[in-house]
């Protein structure tokens, strides 16, 4: 039985769920580069008001304690491994239920993007000048906050599709139980570091979970899945079934 489970991962190189996992994908670093680009503009035109969403008691903690806590810029990144990685895998799954997931981080995904929009949120964190950085983990922190501007935060891209792969990972019955206990410690954990690495804010983990909860169970009523299931169908010149 496991041999079978783990043949159906090696099965994905040629079954995966092309079309639905590039849109996921290219929609959601669409989601959080191009909002940045209608910033700038917004910014230009002086019509651009960022909201900070902190709570003291509770973002404040994760502030303080920060500078002890850098190792977790280290999930921080592999985060990206998760999220492509997971994503490849649920899309080598039966079509229905891959279509499915992809269909509910869909429609996240085009929800974030209205509240980055609508919403526009940012957050103060640490500068770290040259001579702050003395370690490994000084010098990638300071390389990701050059690379990442403290915007785009609520809900936070990074839980969201964190936590999509998590819960569709449990609910598909054929990924062995090894790598789903894998996406049950990996998840919180890279949800967490968004909070230590001071790239994000409690409310930007809390909707994104809530959000992504709501998007799985609005897909299981309406079946948005189907129509990413016609249009594998119709490029790959499938007659429907």
């Amino acid at each position: 039985m496991a041999s079978q489970k783990w043949a159906r991962l090696r099965s994905v190189l040629s079954s995966y769920a092309i079309p639905s996992y590039l849109i996921a994908v290219a929609l959601n670093f669409l989601s959080f580069y191009g909002t940045r680009v209608l910033y700038g503009l917004m910014e230009k035109w002086g019509v651009l008001t960022y909201y900070d969403l902190t709570i003291p008691w509770i973002d404040g903690f994760f502030e303080r304690n920060a500078p002890d806590f850098r190792w977790f810029m280290l999930i921080y990144v592999m985060y990206f491994v998760f999220w492509l990685g997971g994503y490849w895998i649920l899309a080598g799954q039966e079509r229905r239920f891959a279509c499915s997931a992809f269909a509910a981080a869909i429609l996240g995904e085009i929800v974030v993007t209205l509240f980055f929009v609508l919403l526009p949120t940012k957050l103060d964190r640490p500068v770290l000048e040259e001579s702050d950085v003395r370690t490994f983990w000084d010098w990638l922190t300071r390389f990701i906050y050059a690379a990442d501007s403290p915007n785009n935060l609520f809900p936070s891209l990074h839980c969201y599709n964190s936590w999509m792969v998590f819960r569709c990972t449990l609910k598909c019955r054929n990924l062995p139980k090894g790598y789903k206990l894998f996406c049950g410690l990996a998840c919180p954990l890279i949800c967490v570091s968004t909070l230590y690495v001071r790239q994000h804010l409690f409310a930007d983990f809390v909707s994104a979970v809530a959000l992504a909860e709501l998007c799985l169970f609005l897909e299981s009523k309406v079946h948005a899945g189907r129509l990413l299931e016609r249009l594998e169908q119709v490029l790959r010149k499938e007659k429907p079934v």
